[in-house]
């Protein structure tokens, strides 16, 4: 091996299907560096070595934080090697077999760094085509590094049989790399969406017992859903995964940075924002860090569902989130509290849909029946004009005729039945008849009798409107100090026209009151939010005398706060604030405890002092 004697070999780091990795001393600048050497039976093709320099030059272009770093390329007619910044560390493959983590929110954040990387390479040309655990790096400040750029391209099919290295990248492989396909930018998001369904679910997406299984596997586009293999992966990064391992290139990300962009977004939905300091924190100590992390989260989705829980429009994230918090937290007392509602709510919506479907068919039915209503009217009067004409006029008896229900329409409707059943000269007779019985009419209108009774339409019930009620987050409503309806977060209200005094109580918050105007048939909305979160109370139940702390803070002495209490404001979102209580009195201990106390909720707290 002829290296440049500048470079002092200390040892072998590793070797490959290209090449063996040495760390070596730059004995000119003092620096520890990387040298990659091509393996010898590739130095004599010059096609190779042609690409090799080719590449090499293109990286060094590269200036990216989570890039490794190119120095120097050297060529001979016995070495061709590269120089690049060597980093002391271990790879993310050993990372994550050594912890085993299987988290959608960590990889979301690896995906973050590394997809932004993979996107400056390719704004400066430069595909790297072998996107796996192996090549990526972890530094001794945390810092991940994306090594190997531009070689896995050059390994043809006569090397990997020579080689042998052909286990561990088929897994990461694109279809259209396996078809001898062109390749582009998506061919790395697709495998680095290898890479984020292997850090969510602890498996591989495409597996099989042999490299043509594997391939085969990868062609199909065949592998297990991966929210059925962690129950924190929700529909949304589910949805991520599959975009990028779609077998046609053309229904994935169209860029590395349009996939960076929607695992920012798929993580800003869980508060995580601050990406690159966290995965520091992952790298320098896993396990604790991914506890923290999930406790974060817990009191991320609380908050989130506390204030959108009754959000229609959000309904299958709201699901999600529900699942993911059950999940996180089982034994939450406000978990629980959140999922009941979310199941309320769900019944109530279910109950008021069936409600409006059976109002709908009820209006169809009843437009039907008004319908076959009048026809059926209509006919029965053309029957009677008939019948009217097969008969002698003098026979026809009008009892029950008033003169004010008799016009001039009528008459001419009359003459309309009898030109149309009667020949010329029955006309003549006929209208001849009817002037004498409008006549007869006019003469004795003084003389009234009751009129043939006609069917009324109901009337609108009078007297009531409608109120559509809007509360946030819930409450229990009262109309004039009596209980209308219980945790309701949208209600409608149907209520005597007049004014009416409204109260909505709900046990975190001071109560809503608020006089309203209901208007006979008229409907209105109300939107009621709460806002003033109630303080807690803490009673003090002491057989002796002493000096009360809070938060550090001196109130005085006990006896001030027996009877009535200390009230303690809540201020935080979720209705729950955390104080240490400290009681002390000279010749005993301090009597110390840390209280979590609920908003509206009173507590007895007994103090015990020891010598």
């Amino acid at each position: 091996m002829n290296i440049e004697p500048r470079y002092q070999i200390l040892e072998k780091a590793g070797s490959g299907g290209m090449a063996t990795v040495y760390r070596a001393r730059d004995t000119v600048l003092n620096r520890d560096v990387a040298i990659k050497v091509l393996h010898p039976h590739l130095v004599e093709k010059e096609e190779v070595k042609r690409r090799f320099l080719r590449e090499a030059q293109a990286i060094a272009r590269l200036r990216h934080k989570n890039i490794i770093e190119v120095y120097d390329y050297r060529s001979t007619q016995e070495d061709c090697y590269i120089i690049s910044e060597f980093i002391k560390g271990k790879s993310l493959a050993d990372f994550l077999s050594e912890y085993e983590i299987s988290s959608p929110f960590v990889s979301a954040m690896i995906g973050v760094v590394l997809s932004d990387a993979i996107a400056h390479a390719h704004k400066n040309g430069v595909i790297h085509r072998d996107i796996k655990p192996e090549n990526i790096l972890i530094s001794e400040d945390k810092i991940l590094k994306i090594t190997d750029f531009g070689i896995a391209h050059i390994t043809d099919a006569e090397s990997l049989t020579i080689t042998g290295s052909i286990s561990g990248s088929p897994a990461h492989m694109s279809p259209e790399q396996i078809d001898g396909k062109g390749v582009d930018d998506r061919t790395d998001i697709f495998s680095l969406g290898t890479l984020l369904y292997l850090i969510s679910t602890g498996e591989l997406p495409f597996k099989g017992n042999s490299p043509a299984a594997i391939f085969k596997a990868i062609l199909m586009g065949e592998y297990r859903e991966p929210e059925d293999l962690n129950p924190l992966i929700d529909n949304r990064f589910s949805s991520i995964i599959h975009k990028t391992l779609n077998k046609n290139p053309d229904e994935r990300h169209n860029s590395a940075i349009e996939l960076k962009n929607e695992l920012m977004e798929y993580l800003k939905r869980y508060g995580i924002t601050d990406v690159e300091p966290m995965l520091v924190e992952l790298f320098s100590r896993p396990v604790e860090f991914t506890e923290e992390l999930h406790k974060r989260i817990v009191r991320h989705l609380k908050d989130y569902l506390y204030k959108n829980l009754t959000e229609e429009k959000n309904i299958t994230e709201i699901r999600d989130f529900i699942n993911i918090l059950l999940y996180l937290a089982p034994e939450d007392r406000d978990a629980q509290a959140i999922f009941n509602r979310f199941t309320s709510l769900s019944v109530e919506d279910k109950r008021r849909q069936f409600i409006k479907r059976l109002s709908y068919a009820l209006l169809l039915l009843l437009l039907f029946t008004l319908t076959l209503y009048i026809f059926i009217r209509n006919r029965s009067e053309s029957f009677k004009y008939v019948s009217l004409m097969d008969n002698s006029l003098s026979d026809v008896e009008i009892d029950y005729i008033d003169y004010d229900i008799v016009s001039t329409k009528d008459i001419l409707l009359e003459e309309e039945v009898i030109e149309s059943f009667a020949e010329e000269r029955q006309i003549q007779a006929v209208q001849k008849e009817v002037r004498r019985i409008g006549k007869r009419l006019i003469q004795n209108s003084r003389h009234r009798v009751l009129p043939q009774e006609i069917p009324s339409t109901p009337k609108e019930e009078s007297g009531f409107g409608e109120i559509r009620l809007f509360i946030k987050p819930y409450g229990d409503i009262y109309i004039d100090n009596h209980l209308y309806s219980k945790e309701k977060s949208v209600e409608v209200l149907r209520l005597p026209a007049g004014r009416h005094n409204l109260t909505v109580k709900n046990p975190f918050y001071f109560d809503i009151e608020k006089g309203i105007n209901i208007a006979a048939n008229s409907t209105s909305e109300l939107r009621l939010v709460f806002e003033r979160i109630k303080p807690a109370k803490l009673i003090i139940n002491s057989p002796v005398e002493c000096d009360i702390y809070i938060d550090g803070n001196f109130l005085g002495r006990s006896d001030a706060y027996m009877k009535n209490g200390i009230t303690i404001p809540i201020d935080s979102k979720d209705g729950r604030r955390q104080i240490q209580f400290r009681a002390t009195r000279k010749g005993y201990k301090d009597f110390v405890r840390n209280i979590e106390l609920t908003a509206g909720e009173t507590m007895v707290l007994k103090i015990n002092f020891t010598p």
